[in-house]
């Protein structure tokens, strides 16, 4: 090949590319984003502990919810790995954390799918069990699905690594040791992802269509039937109430139960409708890609704004569903509440900051309990030393 020719091939293979929509990226990735992707990871964090640590919660069917709240915390940190890292490393040009950004990315990257498949199948064994509760005869499915939650929560980790663990082999980082900075280094796909059988039967027919469209319509089926049925059975709850309270008292159990399984019906499903909304953007352009995915490559910016959309309402969908425990569930909503003191109370235990803070206040009090000594001494002189203690313990502890 020509000198003139190989210095050509080399200027355009080192020019830079930078992502469109930098200074808006910033702004809905990088301050909006981030910061929703740290409070899901705090209160999840906080709903896992929770449900992990209090008794009460224990003796509930809370095994999916739980195991969910550990697929949001790894989600939480991964968009930030992967999102807002980015979008830092490209605004401020720092090359240091671009190129970590490379470096870890196809784990993270893979982290993230798995959790996001296994949230799915989380949710969507939830619904499937609540239906089956709610709006189906067959008493014998329920009860095996029941015995079975262990398992269940077992093989959906396993389908979304089977399905989703793929993912790291189908992307690589490239290297061009003729350029320097940003232009050095770069993600493309694999060849095997490139491959007409593998992208076509494997990423599409059996991925695509077992860890977005399917649990997508399947919770939809499953949210519009048991709302359907709540509305149905509406009708005739004042009458059965009335029936109940005659007949085994104002505090029946079974009117406990029944208020306990509406309660949590109604949790159930705000959290399939938060991951509804949070994935028809998802499925919209999965469906398009299929149909004709050179049409959708002509609207890059689109396809750019649309993927960062669906991932931020993703995080954002996993950040709700604390509010929604707390909001539905008292018992919930008592055990959150009794972690956050305890938590509060461990702080100002071994903060330093506090106990210097606790340690001025203390001062300012005896100052302020010195400065009236005098006058209580003209009023009464049989005020002793442990009088004076007490005093000042008393307004301490206050």
């Amino acid at each position: 090949m020509a000198e003139n020719g190989s210095y050509e091939i080399d200027d355009n293979l080192c020019i830079e590319h930078p992502p469109i929509f930098l200074e808006f990226k910033m702004v809905l990735v990088g301050c909006i984003g981030t910061t929703i992707a740290l409070i899901s990871f705090i209160e999840n964090i906080l709903v896992f502990y929770t449900f992990v640590h209090s008794k009460v919660l224990q003796r509930r069917n809370l095994l999916y919810l739980t195991c969910l709240s550990l697929c949001d915390i790894f989600v939480g940190v991964s968009y930030i790995g992967i999102m807002s890292m980015q979008v830092y490393a490209d605004y401020f040009r720092c090359f240091t954390l671009f190129e970590l950004w490379h470096e870890y990315l196809r784990v993270v990257f893979t982290v993230s799918h798995i959790t996001l498949s296994t949230a799915s199948f989380l949710i969507m064994a939830a619904a499937i069990e609540r239906y089956l509760q709610v709006c189906s005869s067959r008493i014998s499915l329920l009860g095996y699905v029941c015995r079975h939650r262990t398992g269940i929560v077992v093989g959906a980790f396993l389908l979304g690594l089977l399905l989703r663990g793929t993912v790291f082999f189908e992307i690589q980082i490239y290297h061009v040791d003729e350029c320097e900075g940003f232009a050095s280094m770069g993600v493309e796909l694999t060849a095997l992802a490139r491959n007409r059988y593998f992208d076509g039967i494997w990423r599409f027919w059996t991925r695509k269509i077992t860890t977005v469209f399917l649990p997508f319509f399947v919770l939809a089926y499953c949210n519009a039937a048991i709302v359907y049925n709540l509305q149905k059975s509406e009708r005739n709850r004042m009458v059965r109430r009335l029936i109940l309270n005659v007949t085994l008292g104002p505090n029946a159990e079974p009117l406990r139960l029944k208020s306990r399984l509406k309660t949590a019906t109604r949790m159930l499903i705000m959290v399939v409708t938060c991951y509804l909304c949070a994935n028809i953007i998802d499925v919209f352009i999965a469906a398009w890609e299929h149909i004709d995915g050179e049409s959708l490559m002509q609207f890059g910016e689109f396809y750019t704004l649309a993927t960062d959309v669906a991932s931020l309402l993703s995080v954002l969908a996993a950040s709700l569903r604390l509010p929604i425990y707390v909001i539905n569930d008292a018992v919930i909503r008592k055990e959150v509440a009794n972690v956050i003191c305890s938590l509060i109370s461990r702080l100002k235990t071994y903060c330093p900051l506090t106990a210097i803070l606790s340690q001025s206040k203390k001062k300012q009090v005896n100052f302020s309990t010195r400065a009236e000594t005098p006058k209580a001494h003209l009023i009464d002189e049989r005020i002793t030393l442990t009088d004076r203690e007490g005093r000042s313990g008393i307004v301490r502890n206050t």
